[in-house]
């Protein structure tokens, strides 16, 4: 790096006060000046890596959205190329290593550090990180030299058992270079010629004795029985304390054509080494009647032929029939001597029955006295460039049927957004007829906020001649865009291909499923309900929820990977066997009463459902149990309760009169609730007076009434008990509100999700009713606001909607942006409400209770509640209605 450049920094760090730190530490570099980018999540890093090109990257492993070393691996997977230094408050070097063994190049602890250690390690993990990718390139280089130059080198024991062998090496014996050392199953000298094995051996002796290299050439038996000419230099490497040879280095090459060079160049005098047999091209000597007489490798490779078949065929013999006539002209023409050389591309038969396309130069030579003697034909191999031209051609017609019948968008582009080529549906997605849209600029019907993403892209793609993929959103729809480089024959990027996929819908199922599963994973560890998932085959328990660690008085440690009979907790064992027969038969079990043993041993009463299931891929039962323990002595406890009703006529009535005494002594505490509290004292006497009217009734005459008429009269208590809880619970609602006791939280979320939420809790009331229920509210329609009151006066509307619109009505929740808030109606087909009660709601003082359409009751508080968390939460709340034409009730919400 030259004095005056950048080191540049990217920091992801959620701590402020660290990452400002950190900065000042390294700033304080004299050397060298640093540009510093910081992220606090890791998404963010991500992005900044994508965009960026970064010398060093300083990572914490605890960030808000990522954890430990999964961190570091996605750093890792998204700059493979630039060094990471983990800077952590945790001393951990077990983590340390394992961050080093990810490819960190430094792991150190905040607390520990300096300015000069900091940047000391910033400059190591720079240099390191060049050096392994030098290192990497290197090994990568001498591979590919050792290829080219068909050099290979070895270590092998004194005995002769392989140590390590070079891909190169490997080929040039004949074995396999994947399977490395693993492919020589053989000994050093197995592989060696029977006749050049005892030579080879006395070689190594003198290597071991002397401690000297040595050079020498040998025979190799190839696996398929043919024989090479092998070079050998092997030099010793001695132990650095005892001086006694360890190993033996050997470096080897292919010098079988050489030999052969050797032996033709001795047969042929008239021939040139370099010309002839080492030429890359191959060479023919043809006699004046087309026989071949001398061949070199390179020419009975093209033809597929060995030299003595060749020897003796005639330029006929091995001529393709469709190119022998053009041939023959030529070559009569340089007998008559027309011409004394001709050029032109020609097929030649193989012995395999295959051909090769080849460019063949007939030339014609004389002797001293200008006496025509002989031929000398020069031949090229071009059949992978004839192939080559084939395939392209084969591939523009396949890229054209494919872009034809693709329905995705499928274009081809150049460095400057021209479109040279596209398909219908590129053309329909920006309202153009194909032909009319081919020599148009693409960029012209890009929005403005994605043409800066379009061009980085593209220059990206121009940079690195590698594929570029990226998504961006445009005209409300998500697309996935694809960039490959077309290469001219230069190997020059001059045409893009670009594919473009709409994935909406899939974006929007992936969210759904997310939420979907967090949903669920939140109620399987919030539920209170404990829960389980039980393994069929063995009865073994593979999770539970904290319900179930609470209901059973056993951990987690104690339950999970254990068995039912292990964990010994049914109280009855024929219940077990009750169980297992259900669900044999059924598939499934609800509600089935039994007793369980606690860790304690306690005796807990429950109720038991459980459903079949797969849970990664192992049939389960997902088992929900509900602790009635208390339930069942509170059953117990009305049976007593029923049996002593004449006795408590009087307590009742006592309660009563203390109820009242008491709503006396509210009243004239609180002078400004007066109103109030008479609506409240005339909603608690109704309830009071129809209990204590069952109670005489029931006190008088419960010898006369039937078990139904009980049953009935108990159902109506319940139900006065319930209006009466449900008021009160309003009530102390209201009354926290007052008081400033309720808690306000506010937070981001989708009211979009809430509605739902909300709607899923009262779906059987609306379908009791026939009401048709839609939730038009866009996804991501965010708000700012205390989630739990909002979902509160969501629940309130929608059930005063059910209850005031008539059988098959209609109730319809949709949003709006209005003036920085979102505005958000609930409207519905009911009854509507005059001008005379509107001017009543939301109003204490003169609270409205109206029965539904279905003589449903309410508290009359519940607008008045909805009216206070909305204001609350800097909203507000107003209502449209007309009698018999429905209701909208607007709220404005903040926005984020």
């Amino acid at each position: 790096m030259e004095e005056g450049d950048y080191i540049r920094v990217l920091l992801i760090e959620d701590n402020l006060g660290d990452a400002k730190f950190i900065n000042e530490m390294i700033n304080e570099a004299r050397d060298f000046r640093y540009k510093f980018d910081h992220a606090f999540r890791l998404s963010t890093g991500l992005e900044y890596i994508q965009k960026k090109k970064f010398d060093i990257i300083l990572l914490d492993l605890g960030l808000p959205d990522s954890i430990g070393l999964e961190t570091l691996i996605e750093v890792h997977s998204a700059a493979e190329s630039t060094p990471i230094v983990i800077m952590t408050g945790l001393d951990d070097d077990e983590l340390g290593l394992k961050a080093v063994q990810l490819g960190a190049q430094d792991y150190i602890v905040k607390l520990q550090i300096d300015s000069n250690l900091l940047i000391r390690s910033i400059r190591y993990a720079i240099e390191r990180k060049k050096i392994s990718q030098k290192l990497i390139e290197s090994q990568t280089n001498l591979a590919e030299a050792q290829k080219i130059a068909h050099l290979g080198n070895y270590e092998v024991l004194p005995s002769g058992n392989w140590i390590t062998a070079s891909e190169e090496a490997c080929r040039i014996l004949g074995r396999d270079p994947d399977l490395g050392p693993g492919g020589m199953n053989e000994y050093l000298f197995e592989l060696i010629h029977p006749e050049d094995r005892d030579t080879v051996k006395c070689f190594v002796e003198k290597v071991i004795k002397d401690k000297v290299p040595v050079e020498m050439d040998f025979r190799a038996a190839m696996p398929n029985g043919d024989i090479k000419y092998i070079h050998n230099i092997i030099r010793p490497v001695l132990d650095s304390s005892s001086g006694e040879v360890t190993k033996l280095f050997g470096i080897i090459m292919d010098i079988t054509g050489q030999k052969l060079n050797e032996k033709a160049l001795i047969e042929s005098e008239e021939l040139s080494r370099a010309v002839f047999e080492q030429a890359a091209v191959g060479i023919a000597l043809i006699a004046l009647d087309g026989r071949f007489f001398s061949v070199n490798d390179r020419f009975c490779q093209i033809a597929g032929r060995l030299r003595q078949d060749l020897l003796g065929l005639t330029v006929s013999d091995i001529t393709h029939p469709d190119d022998l006539q053009r041939d023959m002209e030529f070559l009569q023409r340089l007998k008559d001597k027309e011409i004394n050389a001709y050029s032109l591309e020609k097929r030649y038969i193989r012995q395999d029955g295959f051909y090769v396309w080849a460019n063949i130069t007939v030339s014609s030579m004389y002797s001293s006295n200008g006496q025509l003697k002989y031929f000398l034909d020069v031949v090229e191999d071009i059949t992978e460039r004839k192939w080559a031209d084939e395939a392209r051609l084969q591939s523009e017609e396949t890229a054209h049927a494919f872009m034809t019948a693709i329905t995705d968008s499928a274009m081809t582009i150049d460095s400057t957004g021209l479109i040279l080529a596209g398909n219908e549906t590129a053309a329909n997605r920006f309202g153009k007829h194909l032909d009319r849209f081919i020599g148009t600029n693409f960029f012209n019907y890009l929005p403005e906020d994605v043409i800066d993403l379009w061009k980085e892209k593209l220059s990206q793609l121009l940079k690195t001649s590698m594929p570029v993929r990226f998504e961006d959103e445009r005209f409300g729809r998500t697309s996935d865009n694809i960039l490959y480089p077309i290469f001219n024959s230069r190997g020059e990027v001059t045409r893009i291909a670009v594919l473009t996929i709409d994935v909406t819908e899939r974006k929007i199922t992936e969210i759904a499923l997310r939420e979907s599963e967090k949903r669920l994973s939140t109620i399987f560890k919030e539920s209170p309900s404990a829960i389980a998932i039980i393994r069929i085959r063995d009865n073994f328990i593979l999770d539970v929820n904290a319900a179930f660690e609470t209901l059973t008085g056993y951990s987690r440690k104690d339950i999970l990977n254990r068995s039912l009979d292990q964990l010994n907790i049914f109280a009855n064992r024929d219940d077990r066997a009750k169980l297992s027969k259900t669900i044999g038969q059924k598939g499934e079990v609800r509600n089935y009463e039994m007793s369980f043993l606690a860790k304690d041993r306690s005796n807990i009463t429950v109720l038991l459902s459980a459903i079949q299931m797969e849970v990664a891929g192992e049939q389960s039962f997902l088992v929900v149990i509900h602790d009635i323990t208390e339930r069942k002595k509170a059953l117990e406890q009305i049976e007593k309760y029923v049996e002593e009703l004449q006795q408590n006529k009087t307590l009742l009535e006592e309660s009563a009169n203390e109820l009242s005494l008491l709503n006396q002594k509210l009243n004239e505490s609180n002078l400004n609730k007066d109103k109030f509290f008479s609506i409240l004292a005339h909603d608690l006497r109704s309830p009071f007076s129809a209990l204590l009217g069952f109670a005489e009734f029931l006190s008088n005459h419960i010898e006369e009434l039937t078990q139904d008429e009980i049953k009935e009269f108990s159902q109506r208590i319940y139900k006065s008990l319930n209006n009466l809880f449900k008021l009160i619970e309003d009530l102390l609602q209201w009354s926290r509100i007052q008081t400033g006791r309720i808690d306000y939280a506010p937070v981001k979320f989708d009211l979009h999700r809430v509605a739902d939420e909300t709607l899923d809790i009262f779906q059987v009331n609306s379908s009791q009713k026939e009401i048709e229920v839609k939730n038009n509210i866009a996804r991501n329609s965010f708000v700012f606001a205390d989630e739990d009151m909002i979902s509160r006066v969501i629940g309130n509307l929608l059930s005063n909607a059910i209850k005031f619109t008539p059988r098959k009505g209609k109730i319809t929740l949709r949003a709006t942006e209005k003036e920085g808030f979102l505005q958000f109606i609930i409207s519905d087909t009911g009854v509507g409400i005059s001008s005379d009660n509107m001017q009543r709601l939301f109003k204490i003082e003169q609270t409205l209770t109206t029965e539904g359409t279905e003589k449903e009751r309410g508290t009359g508080l519940g607008l008045i509640l909805c009216k206070e968390f909305v204001e609350i939460n800097h909203g507000s709340i107003s209502v449209k209605s007309e009698p018999g034409k429905g209701s909208d009730f607007i709220i404005l919400l903040p926005k984020p």
